[in-house]
């Protein structure tokens, strides 16, 4: 017996196939939880690596190198959730009396980027996380850079959603 919950999350992730704004908020969310979640498993790795069970391993030491790959993962991560939200932006036929209400959510949602950059930065900062930070350039770069990141997507999203034709674009053919 499927559970009705699932099916009533899987159709309304499914309903909405088109980028808005609003989506700056979950991606902001998933980068935010990704960086977090490199630090911390590359804290846990070299806590593991210090030990003299784990130390020279060759599991540990493919583990370090996938969680370097991981750290230019995040650059394709970044890239590609951006273009494929303003890319799907683009076929939403908005009103531009929207506008001012979609430059409302953008200025809530570098605020809140701006947050969790203070919160990256607080987890970045703290003795414990502080040498693992460093091995983890790109994604300390991104975390640090969120609000910058978050304004300029949202603002490419904003101009792909309203800058098209009111008719959708269609040319004639004749």
């Amino acid at each position: 017996m499927e559970c009705s919950y699932f099916k009533i999350l899987q159709q309304k992730l499914l309903a909405k196939k088109k980028g808005s704004v609003d989506d700056l908020f979950h991606i902001a969310a998933l980068l935010f939880g990704f960086g977090v979640s490199l630090v911390v498993a590359s804290k846990l790795l070299d806590s593991l690596m210090q030990n003299q069970f784990f130390a020279g391993k060759a599991p540990m030491q493919s583990a370090a190198q996938a969680l370097s790959i991981l750290d230019y993962g995040m650059i394709f991560l970044t890239v590609g959730l951006f273009v494929s939200s303003i890319i799907l932006a683009a076929y939403i036929p908005a009103n531009r009396i929207y506008l001012p209400i979609s430059l409302l959510t953008l200025v809530i949602a570098v605020f809140t980027s701006a947050q969790l950059a203070n919160a990256y930065t607080v987890i970045a900062s703290t003795q414990a996380f502080q040498a693992v930070t460093d091995t983890l350039p790109w994604a300390t770069r991104i975390l640090y850079n969120f609000p910058y990141l978050i304004g300029i997507g949202g603002f490419l999203i904003i101009l792909a959603m309203y800058t098209r034709d009111s008719g959708g674009g269609t040319r004639v053919a004749r």
